[in-house]
């Protein structure tokens, strides 16, 4: 993958990613919000049904409320106002957390809202949302035999759900950037395979081209051939790895010819020999060979395409032909010369005649 590619995938997970989280995260705050009401829903039921059973056999007005009132803020410390009253509406006891409601007149105002019926549940509605002092309350109605209840609870998330909403982002964080990594991590492991034959070079073998030959049998053709494979496996590794190249392709003098046979090319991450009936040629009898002779490095259309020539004891003996879309800099284009000029004498002896 280009380094072009690499940003334009990077870009495109990160804002498909922004996106998510944007709607992601008023939807699932949502989702936990529902969920906390329904824990203030069973809170209210609870809160009702003690009253209910709290000195069971007197009368509301013989009950000792204030007693029954401290026992249920003494167990929901997030009740915000409780509100007792009979059949007829008529407050019997009123109390608040003067924490979450501290303007008397904001409590004035919803007994009396509670007193006239200012305060109603339209149909099918379990509770009412309203805000008073610029915070959000949960409002819940509750009846039981002589008496109303009116429970009020303030619209606060508890430590674990925060906890939960904030731990579900930091996962799809870590799973974004995770995936990221990977595809960075995948483009420096990519190394080129040969279509039959896979090789998995170490790290120091892709990062510098060996300045003297392996030892070479001239009696066994075949043992040259694979050396003459190596140093030009090892060529296209490294400029792989490091420049992330569309495609690269070596061709070399044919002293018969005099023409320049492309023996080797790297598309993707395929390395392979050219066949013979697959063979391109390029003549360099005219203007473009002498400039190449004259160790001209060719940089074409519009940057993306660099052709360097490799020369040996001042002859012209092959070119490196590299194509990537966003081009190279002249600091890559003289690592990649330097590389290709520690081999030259090797390839130098393989020129196929």
């Amino acid at each position: 993958m280009t380094a072009k590619r690499k940003l334009i995938t990077t870009s495109l997970i990160v804002i498909l990613s922004i996106i998510f989280l944007i709607v992601y995260i008023p939807f699932r705050t949502e989702m936990l919000e529902k969920k906390f009401a329904n824990t203030l829903i069973i809170d209210s039921q609870k809160i009702s049904l003690s009253l209910n059973k709290f000195e069971k056999g007197k009368k509301l007005y013989q009950k000792d409320l204030s007693e029954f009132i401290m026992n249920v803020k003494r167990k929901y410390k997030n009740l915000a106002l409780i509100v007792i009253a009979d059949k007829k509406n008529i407050l019997i006891k009123a109390d608040r957390n003067e924490k979450l409601i501290t303007s008397s007149n904001t409590f004035d105002k919803i007994t009396e809202g509670f007193r006239n019926n200012e305060l109603k549940l339209k149909i099918g509605e379990k509770y009412i949302t309203k805000y008073y002092d610029q915070m959000k309350f949960y409002i819940f109605f509750r009846n039981i035999p002589n008496a109303k209840l009116l429970i009020i609870f303030p619209h606060k998330l508890s430590t674990k759900f925060i906890i939960k909403l904030f731990m579900e982002i930091a996962l799809i964080v870590i799973i974004i950037t995770i995936i990221i990594s990977l595809i960075y991590i995948h483009d420096r492991k990519t190394i080129p395979t040969y279509e039959k034959k896979s090789k998995i070079l170490s790290d120091e073998s892709t990062k510098r081209i060996p300045k003297t030959k392996a030892k070479r049998d001239r009696d066994n053709g075949k043992q040259d051939i694979e050396n003459l494979n190596n140093y030009c496996f090892e060529l296209f590794s490294y400029i792989s790895s490091q420049y992330s190249p569309e495609s690269i392709s070596l061709s070399l003098l044919n002293k018969k010819t005099g023409n320049l046979d492309k023996i080797f090319e790297l598309v993707g991450n395929a390395f392979r020999k050219v066949d013979f009936s697959d063979i391109d040629s390029m003549d360099i009898d005219n203007e473009v060979g002498e400039e190449l002779s004259r160790s001209a490095i060719m940089i074409l259309e519009r940057g993306r395409r660099l052709i360097l020539p490799i020369i040996y004891e001042n002859t012209l003996i092959g070119i490196l032909n590299l194509i990537r879309e966003n081009g190279l800099k002249s600091k890559e284009i003289k690592d990649i010369n330097t590389h290709i000029k520690s081999i030259a004498k090797e390839l130098y002896e393989y020129l196929p005649s």
